[in-house]
């Protein structure tokens, strides 16, 4: 048997290769699953490098998906939460450790590593339901540098493993790494037996045993023997004796149904446990283990195919395992059953069985739960996996006869997913920064497309505004791409304002904008934030800025107007809540006013980073440069000289459009009023271009240039000249330079000035949520110490983070491409170059892909920076660490 999985997850099979299976999906890197003798399995995933998937603690029941790279951006119903998000790291190997040597504070728990914070961290999770619940923050157990995997033995001894040496991921010698092994204090273990001398009785006796690997080593030498109908008789009475551990009962219990792998003795197996399933403590680890039975016969449906009772059943955990095994088995009749659990209370139960209806294709059994308050989006979940003809015609059927106003909406919902599927995997990777928009990574059309398509055209154009608004919404997060489609939204939306936020989403994912949807982003643009919302606006702005709509050029820096006049509404309103006199009230309004102001602010910035940042915007320079002129004191004025700006200070594009705007920040200079303006927008859109005059302006005899000039240079961070007296890092030894810089202490505020000078946030982020470029720095700041931060920025080829190597892309037409991966979709990848230049090509166009051993980052680039500047830039990056920007 053979399994292809593209993506991170969980794989189960047997030492002999046996019971081939996709455990659970949707992780990212785990390097390691450690699983206590209650078979609860858990994992510390790693980051994706600032793309919002931070360092996650998993636990896996079966089934499940975690949502990555597909559903954790978009589909957050569709896949199981984790039970913590840690933020940066870099999660490694991990151990479960449960040995009689250890106090209770360090065992009974999973353990796992993590590179970047240095130490073998212990969770501490009680069980909620058929899931888990993380009680308190993880404790540092082996406090070790760059920690790689940990292991226990029989005698209470940890063993811990160490990356120790240089931070590169190149063999660096034998000399590098070591082993550490971590013993109790005070503590004598009982002296290891040797398991293969004892008798089937003894090794049944040591089933029992408080050591976890002792138990294991016991059950290995009993099923590598011969079954007997001794040792089958002691291995029953141990399993169901409940004044014995339950560790010690399921151990037993999988010995037992260990024999019964094969089709030639599944059943009498079965027929050993069956009684097991009435047991409320045993039920769970019974249906788990019946799952891997091949059975030949058994009874129609979930609690017959169990033969467990309603009480048994009531627990959460019981319920999940009985849906995964009869998905597993495919069970007949089981469908109605694990269609009941749709409905069911707890969000890990419901989770598996949509999973599981999807992985029998029982459709059937989902269609009469459509119109469920509860289980009905669930049974949709179920419907949108299940790529069958049969399944298509019955949603059709259905939405044609449906009057229900929800069910109308599942069965919508599911058609969107069912419009493509997941193309085949032609074995490639998707690398450190995959297309995170899902459901699929990868779309492609099959046999039904077409008809799904029409009916939701056809559907689209004779429903009710709010079902219509739905469709539009359902095709838009589905990335479902129809000019047909399109145009009936656009059409629908210039009558009905209602569906104008979602038509400008819709546009957003359109691969061109028709002429019928720039006359609706430019309503959107000239609105006041009241009628289709500020993100509306904020999106209507950037999406304008890509087109060659004349009028577009006014009306979006109008826009960026009404989108800053919207925070100082929001800072209005947080100074009202001030005065209210009810402690609650003014607590929980004052919060929601912070939010509105966090949220005005992030739309002004990536408006304006849309707008500032187009390639298209240098075509407006002459009108730029007018509006700025002539509307100095307008916001329309404020923005077009942000935009004269950002066109003179950009090192790629026009040279005629960056040496016309350059003469016109000089020529707006002389004039004192526009000279303050000119100082507020390179304050405000933290443009570095006006340093060495805004240092000049801090004695203008102009008080309103002057207290621009000093807001500026605070918010810009600037220096004054002669202040410091370090050295330039040029001007030393690389190792001197590096030295130095670690033992000098800086300044925050400076560092964040010098991250923007030395053009780091050409290639880096700090921030989530920011577009991602190269790596994310958060991460690596939480990864690296500051002497390998130092080490990395001035001598960048000594380590290359993980999934950023330079590519060598030469295309089929000849010409080559050099760069480092900022997406990969299944059909393009996106590079950015040197220049901090994007450049996207389709994978059918690439010949060759090579990967070089330097970096991209240019080695000398701190050399006109003095020692303080180096040591405050790195102050600042081991501020944003701490405070998680």
């Amino acid at each position: 048997r053979t399994l292809q999985h593209r993506g991170g997850g969980v794989i189960r099979f047997r030492p002999d290769g046996s019971g081939l299976e996709l455990f659970a999906t949707g992780t990212r890197n785990i390097l390691g699953t450690p699983v206590s003798p209650l078979l609860d399995i858990f994992a510390r995933d790693n980051t994706n490098d600032g793309g919002g998937w931070d360092v996650r603690f998993h636990h896996f029941s079966g089934l499940e998906d975690h949502g990555y790279p597909r559903l954790y951006k978009n589909f957050a119903d569709e896949h199981v939460h984790p039970l913590a998000d840690y933020g940066g790291g870099s999660g490694c190997g991990s151990v479960y450790i449960h040995e009689p040597g250890f106090p209770d504070q360090w065992n009974k728990s999973p353990f796992t590593c993590d590179w970047g914070k240095a130490g073998l961290f212990r969770h501490s999770v009680q069980r909620v339901g058929a899931s888990f619940e993380e009680v308190t923050a993880p404790q540092n157990f082996i406090k070790v540098s760059r920690p790689t995997d940990a292991d226990v033995d029989g005698m209470s001894a940890v063993y811990q493993a160490s990356w120790r040496g240089p931070a590169t991921f190149k063999w660096a010698g034998a000399e590098h790494g070591y082993i550490a092994r971590v013993t109790p204090k005070g503590y004598t273990p009982e002296p290891l037996p040797d398991f293969e001398k004892l008798s089937d009785i003894e090794l049944v006796t040591a089933l029992e045993s408080p050591s976890h690997v002792r138990t294991l080593a016991a059950q290995r030498a009993l099923l590598r023997r011969e079954a007997n109908e001794d040792m089958t008789d002691a291995l029953l009475k141990l399993a169901e004796n409940a004044e014995k551990p339950l560790e010690a009962r399921v151990a037993a219990l999988f010995t037992l149904t260990q024999r019964g792998t094969k089709p030639e003795t599944a059943d009498a197996v079965l027929d050993q446990i069956a009684k097991f399933n009435k047991d409320p403590d045993l039920v769970a680890y019974t249906m788990r283990a019946m799952g891997d039975l091949p059975i030949k016969n058994f009874p129609t449906g979930l609690l017959n195919f169990g033969m467990a009772s309603e009480i048994a059943m009531e627990n959460p955990r019981s319920r999940a395992e009985a849906a995964i095994a009869a998905a597993r088995l495919d069970a007949p009749g089981a469908g109605p059953q694990i269609s009941a659990l749709l409905r069911d209370e707890d969000p890990r139960v419901r989770h598996v069985a949509f999973q599981a209806l999807a992985k029998t294709g029982d459709f059937k059994a989902c269609l009469p739960i459509l119109d469920d308050e509860i289980g009905g989006k669930y049974a949709a979940f179920a419907l949108m996996r299940m790529h069958k003809p049969e399944v298509v015609d019955a949603l059709l059927s259905r939405l044609e006869s449906e009057e229900n106003a929800l069910a109308r909406r599942n069965v919508i919902m599911a058609l969107a997913r069912l419009a493509q599927r997941e193309a085949e995997w032609k074995g490639d990777s998707w690398g450190t920064r995959p297309d995170t928009r899902g459901p699929y990574y990868q779309l492609t059309i099959w046999s039904e497309t077409d008809k799904i398509l029409a009916a939701l055209k056809s559907t689209l154009e004779s429903t009710t505004p709010e079902e219509a608004a739905f469709i539009v919404q359902e095709m838009g997060s589905n990335r479902i791409q129809s000019n047909d489609a399109l145009n009936s939204i656009l059409s629908l939306a210039a009558k009905n304002p209602k569906l104008v936020p979602d038509a400008v989403k819709q546009l957003a994912a359109a691969d061109s904008i028709p002429t019928e949807g720039i006359q609706i982003l430019l309503r959107v643009a000239k609105s006041d934030g009241q009628e289709f919302g500020y993100d509306a606006i904020a999106d209507a702005v950037t999406l304008l800025a890509k087109t060659d709509e004349k009028s577009a050029l006014e009306v979006s820096l109008a826009a960026l107007g009404t989108l800053q006049g919207a925070i100082g509404k929001a800072e209005e309103r947080l100074t009202e809540t001030q005065k209210i006199e009810d402690p609650v009230k003014k607590k929980s309004e004052g919060k929601y006013a912070k939010q509105a102001i966090t949220d005005a602010n992030k739309r002004v910035e990536n408006a304006s980073r849309g707008f500032l940042k187009s390639p298209k915007l240098e075509n407006h320079h002459l009108a730029l440069e007018t509006i700025a002129h002539e509307k100095p004191g307008t916001p329309e004025g404020f923005w077009a000289t942000a935009g004269v700006l950002e066109l003179a200070s950009r090192k790629n594009g026009s040279p005629e459009s960056r040496d016309l705007s350059q003469k016109a920040v000089d020529t707006a200079w002389q004039n004192p009023k526009q000279q303050a303006v000119l100082i507020e927008a390179v304050a405000f859109t933290k443009n570095r271009l006006l340093d060495d005059r805004i240092q000049i302006a801090l004695t203008s005899p102009d008080p309103t240039v002057q207290a621009a000039a000093k807001a500026a240079a605070k918010a810009l961070k600037i220096q004054p000249k002669g202040a410091d007296k370090t050295p330039k890092i040029g001007t030393l030894d690389p190792k001197d330079a590096i030295a130095a810089a670690i033992k000098h202490k800086g300044d925050v505020a400076l560092g964040e000035s010098v991250y923007a000078r030395a053009t780091c946030v050409a290639c880096h982020t700090v921030s989530q949520d920011q577009p991602q470029k190269g790596p994310y720095l958060g991460n690596i700041i939480e990864t690296y110490k500051r002497p390998e931060l130092a080490e990395a920025i001035i001598d960048p080829n000594k380590t290359i983070a993980q999934g950023f190597k330079t590519n060598l892309f030469t295309l089929k037409n000849g010409t080559t491409q050099m760069g480092f991966v900022t997406n990969e979709q299944g059909e393009q990848v996106t590079v950015r170059d040197i220049a901090a230049q994007e450049h996207t090509f389709k994978k059918s166009d690439i010949a060759k892909r090579d990967t070089l051993p330097n970096s991209l980052m240019p080695p000398a680039l701190m050399n006109n920076f003095t020692v303080h500047e180096m040591a405050s830039l790195l102050d600042y990056l081991e501020a944003v660490g701490k405070n998680g920007k």
